[in-house]
């Protein structure tokens, strides 16, 4: 390795495999795979004019609902607008993690962190 210089973003390579890019890197840390489906760390802004996915910030998918943070109103807009935007059953979007904060988890049933991807990307 002497005189070679380090990769400027973090690569897996298996044998066999490409190495993978810093977007998709970067994917695998925002959305995990789990059995029958995917966990999303949400960042949720309450309060705010629309409903609306923001977009990728850090590590989390920002969130804007109208609902205010009292009672669970807020979590139940979430779980309601996200099975929605990804054309899912309410059933199918679970909180996780993060009832009382801004930070949350969820699961998403039934599609893959490729699928989530392209949906919040397009």
């Amino acid at each position: 390795m002497r005189g070679q210089s380090p990769p400027t973003h973090p690569t897996i390579n298996f044998e066999g495999t490409v190495p993978l890019s810093t977007s998709e890197v970067l994917l695998l840390e925002q959305i995990k795979e789990v059995a029958g489906g995917v966990q999303v760390k949400i960042r949720v802004q309450p309060r705010a004019s629309k409903n609306q996915i923001v977009g990728w910030m850090e590590d989390a998918l920002k969130v804007r609902l109208t609902a205010p943070p009292v009672e669970g109103e807020a979590n139940a807009a979430l779980l309601r607008f996200i099975a929605e935007y990804f054309g899912l059953p309410r059933s199918e979007v679970v909180l996780v993690t993060g009832a009382t904060s801004r930070q949350k988890v969820i699961r998403i049933n039934g599609l893959t962190a490729a699928q989530v991807s392209q949906r919040v990307n397009s």
